[in-house]
């Protein structure tokens, strides 16, 4: 064998070593991504159950509604620099803000778009539809469109997704056989 086909084979070899190592780096990459994918997810569920989150779900959805009614709570909301100077909207900013955290993972692809929306689409459409008039108000009197825009954009592909997926259960996947409704259940029906 010429030197000329030895070093032809060990530059194959070679290639091929290379090229092994670095598909096993994108395997490693793929599983990479979704550790921190499942760590992302594990962090958001436990701040969503957490009582402290569902306090401020609570003084949001009571409270918002009321105040954003009052001429002097919007006095207030256009005449300041920024809504930390209104400690009745702070439950509002943390709700905002931990939504605007979850829409930049989102959008960066460190949380899967589909799977988060399987799981919390109709909850961030609903604190959305809540919050949304203190957002569109405070946008247009500051000119500042990217406020909670991470937020808005989460809300955006929730209502793309359910708009796409109404009835999140798997076609062709049979229902389980529900047992006899309670007759208060019943009664109640029957009243519609």
């Amino acid at each position: 064998m010429t030197p000329e086909w030895v070093a032809a084979i060990a530059s194959l070899g070679t290639l091929v070593v290379i090229a092994a190592t670095a598909v096993a780096a994108l395997i490693q990459l793929r599983h990479m991504r979704s550790g921190n994918q499942i760590v992302v997810l594990s962090e958001i569920r436990e701040t969503m159950e957490s009582q402290y989150f569902r306090d401020t779900l609570e003084q949001v959805h009571q409270g918002l509604p009321t105040l954003l009614n009052d001429p002097h709570i919007r006095a207030r909301i256009l005449a300041s620099k920024r809504l930390t100077e209104i400690s009745e909207l702070t439950p509002v900013r943390t709700l905002a803000n931990f939504y605007e955290g979850c829409g930049a993972f989102v959008k960066a692809g460190i949380v899967d778009k589909k799977l988060f929306c399987d799981i919390w689409a109709n909850v961030v459409l609903r604190d959305w539809e809540i919050i949304a008039p203190l957002v569109a108000n405070v946008r247009a009197a500051r000119e500042a469109p990217e406020i909670w825009d991470n937020f808005e954009y989460l809300a955006a592909v929730s209502r793309q997704f359910a708009n796409k997926y109404p009835n999140l259960y798997p076609r062709g996947t049979p229902h389980e056989q529900m047992p006899a409704l309670w007759p208060e259940t019943a009664k109640l029906l029957d009243e519609r």
